[in-house]
């Protein structure tokens, strides 16, 4: 089952190509837009960090330091700075929405037999991006209202004991992730199921759940050892490596960027997998077969 999965993503190029697109393209445009493009080709702090790191977040945060005047950049980008940081403060809201839009494609692409084909991808990446936004919603404010007694309880204990702090990270931690997993699995539900209604999709999950919480707790848990010790491992690189030598740090980090959207999409065709198992009928012993006949 893990071996046919990840067959899958790698046969299957498509979605892996497309979210590497989607996460590291547009960091380093916005980067020489905000630094002015004749500047850019001369000091290229921005540049490097959104090329090593991928992150539109990043750039912002940069941003605001460099607004301090905590770091030094080239000047001179006029309205190319300005465009940038516009286009990067109207772009970072639609960020999960672009993901979900392909979300669907992926799925679809990963449960059919001899995956989608072009039109058939964007088809399904349109169908089911109505149903997976409203559910994105839903998972919003589910998240918000885990984080209302957490947040209350920092702020009247956390002021006096430490601890405090750590058990609401940890408690906020073991809140999230199964809310995170049951959504995960609802968007795979509404693919495989062709469902239309959020509490359609729910229903399915939960209904996974109950019948292999076992093995879709081995699923995330697994996923989540890979995803943290990839981050580890990209911690421990970036410490060593200095940025001075950002062409190293930049090939690594696409080869961690790479191996970090692998995992995702392994973990989403698991859940394609898990569905097709379930929809299909038990395998008789040979005798029972021969008997039948």
């Amino acid at each position: 089952m893990v071996k046919r999965a990840l067959h899958r993503v790698l046969t299957r190029p498509r979605p892996l190509v497309l979210l590497y697109l989607l996460v590291s393209l547009p960091a380093p445009i916005f980067a020489l837009l905000l630094e002015g493009l004749p500047a850019a080709f001369a000091r290229y702090p921005l540049l490097r960090r959104a090329l090593s790191e991928r992150s539109l977040d990043g750039l912002l945060e940069l941003l605001i330091l460099m607004g301090h005047g905590q770091i030094p950049y080239a000047r001179g980008g006029g309205m190319a700075t300005l465009i940038g940081l516009c286009g990067l403060l109207l772009i970072l809201p639609l960020w999960p929405l672009l993901r979900l839009w392909l979300e669907g494609g992926i799925l679809h692409d990963y449960a059919a037999t001899e995956g989608a084909g072009r039109r058939e991808f964007w088809r399904a990446c349109r169908r089911h991006f109505g149903l997976f936004s409203r559910l994105f919603v839903v998972e919003l404010l589910a998240a918000t209202l885990l984080a209302i007694p957490l947040v209350l309880f920092l702020f009247v204990v956390g002021r006096y004991a430490l601890w405090a702090v750590k058990g609401a990270e940890i408690a906020a931690l073991l809140a999230v992730l199964p809310l995170f997993a049951l959504f995960e699995l609802a968007r795979t539900a509404a693919v495989m199921q062709s469902l239309e209604s959020v509490g359609a999709a729910l229903k399915a999950a939960l209904r996974m759940v109950r019948r292999r919480g076992k093995a879709v707790a081995l699923l995330f848990a697994l996923w989540l050892a890979l995803f943290v010790g990839l981050a580890l491992l990209w911690k421990g690189l970036t410490a060593i490596i200095p940025f001075t030598a950002w062409p190293l740090l930049l090939l690594f980090g696409q080869l961690h960027l790479l191996l970090r959207l692998a995992a995702y999409l392994w973990r989403r065709a698991m859940e394609v997998q898990l569905w097709q198992e379930a929809a299909a009928p038990p395998t008789l012993p040979a005798r029972e077969v021969m008997d039948e006949a």
